[in-house]
């Protein structure tokens, strides 16, 4: 068996992480330049989920928003790193992921910490519409206030869930 430094002499052992972290957070922004309707739409469902219930997965995501088939679903990784980075979000703890296709493995269980700048997003960063050729989207939603903070809205279809 080889040592950690004949696995791969390029990488110093000392920089694995911080290295990867670079790569993962390259993968992600691409995800999120690629697919900005999509991310945008996970991101209005994260806030709306922390919102209502204090804390969010990636799995409540998933359930909010439709990805089509042909998109893959590991762009919605993007979704919770610019808030944890404005100090919106921190992860509470881990759980185990729900989803089939996610065989059960670890995912954060994000925790709302800053809820007037998740309002303040929210009312800065409308759903796309249909005018943004999303294929995710059937029709444009009705939008309805609701009551999240002083000058903020929250988009809710006219049945009071969450736009999908």
């Amino acid at each position: 068996m080889k040592s950690k430094n004949e696995l791969n002499p390029a990488i110093p052992p000392d920089r694995g992480r911080e290295l990867g972290e670079a790569r993962k957070r390259a993968a992600l922004d691409l995800h999120e330049a690629r697919r900005d309707d999509i991310i945008r739409r996970g991101r209005r469902a994260f806030i709306q989920r922390l919102l209502d219930h204090g804390t969010a997965t990636a799995d409540d995501v998933a359930n909010a928003i439709e990805v089509p088939a042909e998109i893959d679903g590991r762009c919605l990784g993007a979704i919770p790193s610019q808030f944890a980075r404005g100090g919106i979000i921190e992860i509470a703890d881990y759980t185990k992921s729900t989803r089939p296709s996610r065989h059960a493995s670890i995912i954060a269980v994000w925790r709302l910490i800053d809820e007037q700048a998740a309002c303040r997003w929210l009312a800065l960063n409308p759903a796309p519409t249909d005018a943004d050729n999303d294929p995710t989207v059937n029709s444009v939603e009705t939008i309805e206030t609701k009551k999240v903070a002083p000058g903020a809205t929250s988009a809710t279809n006219t049945e009071g869930r969450t736009p999908r």
